[in-house]
């Protein structure tokens, strides 16, 4: 009878309207979750369990019944993405599981990444990622939010995808960190991707204090020194020497005197006198404590360089001030 639903939704007072947020549990729910389960559990704990899932009804369930049968309150990594894989990942086509492995790569995003990245497909798309559960979206920012159990699942769905595909997803990541800015972010994507080229197109500054994917920055720098061939740091000389540097940064002089030797053999075969000056400036360090040692590669540096170094940078503070934290 569409002439009674029609007479009906025009009356919008006779209509409930029922959020994502009505569904969720707040933390008074979850006190009287846990009490209907004989739990009497302090704040703190509900303030936990809270933000662990967002009130996620499925999810403290888990929670509470691992509790009642005397276990940790955190029901693991496996049984929470089983649950997703089950209620969620299961039902999902594959054009759905690649978009939201492409948001993997990420802690929010955007509709411009979006766009730039599907087109023509951006609406359909954009319908689908308003029913993902665990994935907020904000209209007023037009950004999307993953819920840390949505990204923990996605981060280990696209770790097990095909390797052509995985790659792909951390390089284009990595393009948009870099051209937005994020050169931390960047330089992550780009090494997790294997792609060294993309690497070392980016500004290699200010990441000594920086972590990747468990690693320090020096032994980033250690293993794409290592990776790369002669002919790929030629074309990236400055990110070349900046990686060495980064190496004596962090206090790992022994491999900085082993890598320092390469770098001369590359520049030298680009005939560019500006860059073999660039080698001298940073070798100076190989000479340190030695003051006059030092003052005689800077001596030769700036007899050979045209203009102000393009290595140096001060957000990197062994340049200046201190040579090294680790070695003072």
């Amino acid at each position: 009878n569409f002439g009674y639903m029609r007479s009906m939704l025009e009356d919008t007072r006779s209509i409930c309207w029922i959020s994502s947020r009505d569904l969720m549990l707040d933390s008074g729910d979850i006190t009287l979750y846990a009490e209907q389960l004989g739990l009497r559990l302090p704040e703190e704990e509900v303030r936990s369990i809270y933000s662990r899932t967002e009130g996620w009804a499925a999810a403290v369930s888990l929670c509470l019944e691992n509790m009642t049968e005397g276990r940790t309150g955190d029901p693991g990594a496996r049984d929470i993405d089983s649950l997703i894989f089950e209620a969620s990942w299961r039902k999902t086509p594959d054009r759905g599981r690649r978009v939201l492995m492409f948001l993997a790569a990420f802690d929010r995003q955007n509709d411009e990444y979006l766009k730039v990245m599907f087109g023509d497909d951006f609406d359909m798309l954009q319908d689908f990622l308003l029913r993902v559960p665990l994935l907020r979206y904000d209209p007023r920012t037009g950004e999307y939010f993953p819920h840390e159990i949505l990204l923990r699942f996605l981060r280990k769905q696209l770790g097990a995808s095909e390797p052509e595909f995985r790659r792909g997803v951390y390089r284009m990541a990595g393009r948009w960190y870099r051209d937005h800015g994020n050169t931390k972010m960047a330089v992550e994507s780009f090494y997790t991707a294997g792609d060294h080229e993309e690497l070392l197109s980016c500004e290699l500054t200010g990441l000594l204090y920086e972590s990747f994917g468990g690693i320090t920055y020096t032994q980033l720098a250690g293993n794409v020194l290592r990776d790369c061939g002669d002919e790929l740091l030629a074309r990236h000389p400055v990110s070349m020497l900046r990686l060495c540097t980064a190496l004596f940064g962090g206090g790992a002089f022994d491999d900085f005197e082993r890598a320092m030797e390469r770098p001369r053999g590359v520049i030298e075969t680009l005939n560019d006198r500006h860059m073999l000056g660039e080698w001298y400036l940073a070798s100076a360090f190989s000479a340190f404590p030695d003051v006059k040692g030092m003052t005689e590669r800077y001596l030769e540096a700036e007899r050979l360089m045209s203009g102000p170094s393009r290595v140096t940078d001060r957000r990197d503070p062994f340049w200046f001030g201190t040579t090294s934290m680790w070695y003072l």
